[in-house]
């Protein structure tokens, strides 16, 4: 799709500490500036930050030369490899949650990048779950902290009560359930 938009993109792969291997998308800019990490969102892909075309955040930093970098999580359409589990036959393959993107997927590609572009630090933008990949992160590998020159939040997640259906449906049943069993320990207490 970038290549529609004047700049064709490089194919990366990166494998995970527990093994599974990432794609990531490179659309070329200045070599010498801090790399810029996009992060989409749950249920999502880097392509999200193509679609808009020539308005999208990835085209427009591209066009004003930055280095930017496209992420994704294992399990998404780019990402469903590991170097010995087979998504299509072992269920193992997809026990991982969010909290797996950020301690595992996130720093991969945080040191894929700044190992194969030599700089010191990258900027990231998140989009939704993209943030809490990045707050997990963050704040459970802290030697991270030092490798991010600005992070910046775009739709972060906080609550998911609010959110459309199924989502929001379940985070709803989810604090039922949760007040419920509050209510039932109370009651033996």
């Amino acid at each position: 799709m970038a290549s529609m938009y004047g700049h064709p993109a490089e194919t990366h792969q990166v494998t995970t500490e527990d093994g599974y291997i990432l794609t990531l998308f490179r659309l070329y800019g200045n070599r010498g500036a801090l790399p810029v990490l996009l992060f989409h969102g749950i249920l999502d892909s880097s392509d999200t930050w193509i679609t808009r075309g020539n308005t999208s955040l990835s085209i427009t930093l591209a066009n004003n030369n930055y280095d930017v970098w496209l992420g994704n999580v294992r399990g998404n359409r780019y990402s469903q490899r590991h170097v010995y589990l087979n998504p299509k036959l072992d269920p193992a393959y997809w026990n991982f949650s969010y909290d797996e993107h950020g301690l595992y997927d996130l720093p991969a590609t945080i040191d894929y990048i700044l190992n194969k572009t030599g700089a010191p630090k990258l900027n990231m933008f998140g989009h939704s779950q993209g943030n809490i990949l990045m707050w997990v992160l963050l704040s459970t590998r802290t030697q991270y902290n030092d490798k991010i020159n600005v992070a910046t939040a775009l739709a972060p997640v906080c609550y998911m009560y609010h959110s459309p259906p199924p989502i929001g449906t379940l985070a709803r049943l989810v604090k039922k359930k949760n007040t419920m069993w509050e209510r039932f320990q109370a009651s033996w207490s």
